[in-house]
């Protein structure tokens, strides 16, 4: 996990909640960011989206959100988009990556998008598919 961009959005905040599926380096975190992870390595993709997806249903019990901030993550999203239009959680992916070159993936990134409220995007390139 990168840390800079958190660290610099956690200014802004007075508490940061990050669902990951890669913990990383979280020692380098400010100290208002909480990060959940469900990072295994005899776990596969599946499993750890069931229970990223049952930790996201937990923090929602426990917290009052306004906005879900999906960082490069679009299957992530898929899953758990349910919940947030459930919640009236507002969904914005951040995307910036090259086009897929897949198939699945560019399925994945399309679905994505319909089910995110708000895309970003740091480059014309990253975002080749128009919802």
């Amino acid at each position: 996990m990168r840390v800079n961009w958190l660290n610099q959005l956690s200014e802004y905040y007075i508490e940061i909640d990050v669902v990951t599926l890669n913990e990383g380096a979280t020692h380098m975190l400010n100290d208002n960011i909480n990060v959940y992870s469900h990072d295994s390595v005899n776990t596969n993709k599946i499993t750890k989206f069931i229970a990223l997806r049952k930790t996201i249903k937990n923090l929602l019990k426990d917290n009052e959100y306004r906005y879900c901030l999906s960082h490069m993550t679009t299957s992530l999203t898929l899953v758990s988009s349910s919940i947030f239009r459930f919640q009236n959680l507002q969904s914005i992916l951040w995307y910036t990556h090259k086009g897929p070159t897949t198939f699945i993936k560019k399925i994945v990134l399309y679905l994505g998008a319909l089910f995110s409220d708000r895309i970003i995007t740091a480059s014309e390139n990253s975002f080749p598919l128009r919802v």
